[in-house]
């Protein structure tokens, strides 16, 4: 819609444009002044060519978002449900909801044969009013299919096949966008046998066709995104770094930094420390400290044990557990003093109007996650929920949050297993949206992450509605 308005708009100052010169070049050459020609012709010059930017911009937008879509349709394919639900995400937050991307999610949870939460998106289509004769003989097809499909895939596979291809061809892509998504869809889906096998005996196949595609396409950035997670899923963190650095190094951004600071709390999770410094001046002084009650702790464990008379024996006891747990709040302000130096350099980049995609507020509850600060993590969370209107309608953080938000509310006692498995599947997503590069499943802090955001939203949303019950 915007690209046709906008295209609509430029045709008619464009033909403005060749009319009065036109006329000033010899129609009425009299009847008008030459100033004002100079004037005019500049000003319909400037108009058009600012709709032809206009058109070509909201063109290329809407082209990258038909690209997400075409990309989802590869992974209902190969039967990757998290990866369609990231791209439907994706493409919905380019172009905004609507009719390929609700016949993309009812096909998402047809193929996973759950068919409730297929017929919210087949409805959602039923209430449109305006589609186009070839959206109407897809929908009808849809409609046709969905209930069959569910109670025997086997027997509707030819079809839901064929429906994917339709769809395809919906999108009007051209050669060189499917050409380009096609290459780097087969290295998404190398990287996600990578991360699910642990299988490396591939990985220099992987490494030189990422840096094929980049050579190909130097301005596609999911590519680099993917380079860097992976890096991560290759248990080469300063590889990673570097890769984050040097998108840093050409545009200095706070979702980039966000990237930065998910691989370097990850390497800080892990306990590796291989690629940011643990002994920081900060570090230091909290280790130093926790150092200085070593000779008093000591002494008071050979005091313990002689003999002492019981009240002795109490009032020493007690005095060296509150050395004890003063020397592990030092180490534990020693070992949390890098995470927050992390997410400090991430908040320097919010700007004067702060955050308005969502992700500073995720890294903010998982940095403070990885320390074991529950309360803090908890503050960032909710704040997160009760702004979420306030975020940017093209923040997927936003997209995957309402959607996460709306599945928590039908997942009390009793709640149909599906339901918590969206729920599940939503949340995971979500977090991925917080600018994650290290996976959300396995051994990883995004994992446990998720785990604990999970159960945050769901007592969140849950204990709101409770109160507005009360």
């Amino acid at each position: 819609m915007i690209t046709t308005i906008a295209g609509v708009i430029t045709l008619v100052l464009f033909v403005c444009l060749i009319v009065y010169v036109a006329v000033a070049a010899g129609l009425r050459p009299k009847s008008l002044d030459r100033k004002k020609n100079a004037v005019v012709i500049t000003l319909l010059s400037l108009l058009s060519l600012a709709g032809l930017t206009g058109y070509l911009f909201s063109s290329h937008l809407l082209s990258e978002g038909r690209a997400e879509l075409y990309l989802a349709i590869h992974c209902l394919r190969q039967d990757e449900f998290d990866g369609a639900h990231d791209k439907l995400i994706n493409a919905q937050a380019q172009d905004g909801e609507n009719f390929e991307i609700d016949f993309l999610n009812a096909m998402l949870y047809l193929k996973q044969r759950d068919y409730a939460s297929s017929l919210e998106y087949i409805q959602r289509i039923e209430q449109e009013q305006n589609l186009s004769q070839p959206q109407q003989q897809l929908f009808e097809r849809l409609r046709l299919l969905a209930p069959a499909y569910v109670t025997d895939p086997a027997a509707g596979a030819e079809e839901y096949e064929a429906l994917c291809s339709a769809m395809v061809q919906f999108l009007n892509l051209s050669v060189s966008t499917k050409t380009r998504c096609d290459k780097y869809y087969e290295i998404e889906h190398s990287v996600e046998v990578l991360q699910s096998t642990g299988m490396r005996d591939f990985t220099t196949d992987i490494s030189e066709r990422i840096g094929d595609f980049k050579a190909r396409y130097p301005d596609n950035r999911d590519i680099d995104y993917l380079k860097i997670r992976y890096h991560v899923v290759n248990q080469n963190y300063p590889y990673a770094v570097s890769t984050v650095e040097e998108l840093l190094a050409e545009s200095d951004s706070l979702y980039n930094r966000v990237l930065y600071a998910d691989v370097l709390l990850q390497d800080l999770y892990a306990g590796t420390g291989s690629v940011f410094p643990t002994d920081s001046p900060d570090s230091l002084r909290y280790t130093a400290k926790a150092d200085a009650l070593n000779e008093e702790i000591a002494a008071l464990r050979q005091e313990l044990s002689g003999e002492l008379s019981d009240r002795k024996r109490a009032s020493r006891q007690e005095k060296l557990q509150k050395l004890l747990d003063q020397q592990q709040d030092y180490r534990n302000r020693a070992k949390q003093v890098p995470a927050e130096q992390i997410l400090n350099y991430v908040g320097a980049k919010r700007g004067f109007f702060g955050d308005r995609t969502g992700v500073y507020n995720l890294l903010g509850a998982k940095t403070y996650y990885s320390m074991g600060n529950l309360e803090k993590a908890e503050e960032y969370l909710t704040e997160l929920a009760e702004h979420v209107r306030y975020l940017s309608s093209e923040a997927p953080v936003r997209i995957a949050l309402t959607e996460t938000m709306e599945l928590a509310a039908q997942c009390g006692p009793g709640a149909d297993p599906k339901i918590l498995a969206r729920y599940e599947d939503t949340v995971r997503l979500l977090a991925q949206k917080g600018g994650c590069v290290a996976p959300c499943t396995g051994e990883y802090l995004n994992a446990d992450f998720t785990d604990y955001l999970a159960d945050f939203l769901l007592q969140y949303v849950q204990g709101q509605a409770a109160d507005g019950e009360e």
